[in-house]
């Protein structure tokens, strides 16, 4: 949540017809309005050219002031109590109880709507406003809990009994250790308790306060974990003493966001669709109130997780992989996909093409290189084959290998995902400094319609940020190394 004052805003929507200039629908981007904790819907505010416009009377009606419109000069003055505030369409210069100020931006007029500047109007009458870049929300004399009414594009997620990172007794996971934990001013306590598996420890929060999560690399998650309310020796009367949360807005660095409604309970998580993210951050939007009515909600734990897998009927394994010197007799006798598709691709430099199909052509000096900024992690190759194909083992040559320089000045793959069509996974640890072609037996073969290879974590090339397989070999045959 970004305070308004850090932001350059314009506008308030009167609907009155001018016949003045218009600022076109086609110049803007619609937001969406909260005011007194009610989502305005008749009338949306925008965003144009990096400034914010939201509506007069809506806004004036809605906080109780009187709008008084002059069409012969086209003045606005909008009063409340014994504050009077002027502004004139086209004008850069408005005025508080008759004293002459500069504002952000002149009113201007959308669709026959005027508009004039929040920031002089909010700041004339102390009205507290706020900004959610997440929903796209401004919030006019309102709290970040109401953000909840409208997340429609939000997915909400009911939080599962968990404990000891098992979920439902069936599911056991990894936890995502942070580089840094950072927090809003209202948040106190012992940050490092959050991490330490000591459930005694904590922090405590009000509503709106926020933690966060930074990552050191790109990271794919899966869940959180959640200790809720205080705790002591005596921790029943603890727990119901103090309040506990009860929903929380997570949002990552890829621009989406998910909502957790927890239960009351000590230990609980949720389980969503995978992000690939820089860091998690963890609003308090409600919370459930303990006997002692304290003001503040106790969290002892927080983890977030990731390659979750199956108790019962493992999916995700994690492998070392083994060191071929050779694979190049063996390519004859190997599957070949009968197509290759790629989450991106670098784009041609003069004749060099770096098509994930230069994955299969033999030629160790060609690469299917990524093509996003960054480092390529989340990014992805996806073989695929006859139905039902059964594979025991896979090879992979690592980086550009056209030769030792180009290999170390791009990046390589260290850690990558292998998905199937059966919805098993492995996860695949790859040595750096091999320009050898790298791989993995099983004991039992897999049956599969594709293989999937997503990028998890990479080393660092000397001079490219961008992450090269020069070779992939799926074979129906396990190799003797």
């Amino acid at each position: 949540m970004k305070k308004f004052r850090n932001l350059v805003l314009t506008g308030v929507i009167l609907g009155v017809p001018l016949l003045t200039a218009e600022l076109t629908q086609a110049n803007t981007i619609n937001l969406n309005l909260i005011i007194n904790g009610e989502v305005i819907s008749s009338v949306s505010p925008v965003q144009s050219n990096g400034t914010t416009l939201v509506p007069v009377r809506v806004v004036s009606e809605q906080l109780g002031a009187n709008i008084e419109w002059d069409s012969s000069t086209q003045k606005i003055v909008v009063e409340k109590g014994n504050v009077s505030v002027e502004m004139q369409i086209g004008s850069a210069t408005g005025k508080i109880n008759g004293q002459a100020t500069s504002l952000t931006t002149e009113p201007v007029v959308i669709n026959g709507t005027t508009m004039i500047p929040l920031r002089f109007v909010s700041e004339a009458f102390d009205v507290p406003v706020e900004w959610d870049s997440v929903t796209s929300t401004v919030l006019i004399n309102s709290s970040i809990e109401d953000l909840a009414k409208v997340s429609t594009n939000v997915v909400e997620y009911n939080a599962e009994s968990k404990f000891d990172g098992v979920y439902n007794n069936n599911v056991a996971f990894n936890t995502v250790t942070p580089s840094k934990i950072s927090v809003t001013s209202g948040v106190y306590g012992d940050l490092n308790g959050l991490t330490d598996g000591n459930s005694q420890s904590g922090i405590g929060m009000s509503n709106g306060d926020s933690i966060q999560y930074d990552f050191a690399t790109t990271t794919a998650i899966t869940g959180i974990e959640i200790w809720g309310g205080a705790s002591s020796e005596d921790w029943h009367f603890e727990y119901t003493e103090n309040d506990r949360p009860k929903k929380l807005l997570l949002e990552f660095s890829n621009n989406t966001s998910i909502i957790v409604n927890l239960k009351d309970i000590t230990d609980q998580g949720v389980i969503f669709d995978e992000v690939y993210t820089d860091y998690v951050k963890v609003t308090l939007l409600e919370y459930y109130a303990g006997a002692a009515k304290a003001s503040d909600t106790n969290i002892r734990e927080m983890k977030i997780l990731a390659n979750y897998v199956s108790i019962n009927n493992p999916t995700i394994r994690e492998y070392t992989a083994e060191h071929w010197y050779s694979v190049m007799t063996d390519r004859a006798f190997g599957i070949e996909p009968s197509s290759i598709v790629a989450s991106s691709q670098l784009a041609d430099e003069g004749n060099h093409n770096y098509s994930p199909y230069k994955t299969q052509d033999w030629d160790d000096s060609t690469a299917w290189v990524e093509g996003v900024s960054g480092d390529g992690v989340g990014e992805w190759i996806l073989f695929n084959l006859q139905p039902n194909t059964e594979i025991r083992a896979f090879i992979m040559t690592n980086g550009l290998t056209t030769n030792e320089n180009l290999y170390l000045a791009n990046n390589r793959i260290k850690k990558a995902r292998l998905d199937f069509s059966d919805g098993s996974s492995c996860i695949l640890n790859f040595a750096d400094n091999e320009l050898d072609p790298q791989g993995i037996n099983w004991e039992n073969p897999v049956v599969t319609d594709y293989v999937k290879v997503t990028i998890l974590e990479t080393y660092a090339g000397t001079k490219y940020n961008d992450t090269c397989i020069s070779k992939v070999d799926i074979m129906n045959y396990n190799l003797i190394y």
